[in-house]
């Protein structure tokens, strides 16, 4: 393929995934206005992702040192907004090593930074889950009436 084929159809592949861009940037900028991680928001417990939304931020600010301490893998989000972009050229078996490396690689920082790490980003903290702070005041209103 020709270099200026393949920028073509790179940048035809970019066009067609810009909505896909937009709508994920808008659910983050509204978790962000709101309940922030909807899993740490339901259950207490950070997600895979947490500190993601601040570490982009952050970055955005070229404050690097900060947008690594809110997420390690904040810096390889260019190299994964890349392969989304070109992910249709790439061939499927290439494809799927690029995903289980990128999943393998936050299953590990996860649990890294869950386990050994002092990160506030990464508390557990299952009381002010919405479950448990639900499961509670359901217990109090029927608890009341015995």
């Amino acid at each position: 393929m020709k270099l200026k084929e393949l920028s073509s159809t790179v940048f035809r592949a970019f066009v067609r995934k810009i909505p896909m861009f937009l709508t994920v940037a808008a659910v983050v900028v509204v978790m962000g206005l709101t309940t922030g991680c909807p899993i740490k928001f339901l259950s207490g417990v950070p997600c895979p992702g947490c500190g993601m939304t601040r570490a982009v931020g952050a970055l955005l600010r070229f404050d690097i040192k900060t947008a690594i301490h809110y997420h390690p893998l904040v810096l390889i989000l260019p190299l994964f907004g890349a392969y989304i972009v070109v992910s249709d050229i790439i061939p499927p078996r290439v494809s799927n090593a690029i995903i289980v490396t990128f999943g393998a690689l936050f299953l590990g920082v996860y649990i890294f930074r869950l386990f050994f790490t002092e990160n506030p980003v990464m508390a557990i903290d299952f009381d002010s889950g919405f479950v448990v702070q639900s499961i509670r005041h359901i217990k109090s209103i029927f608890g009341g009436l015995s």
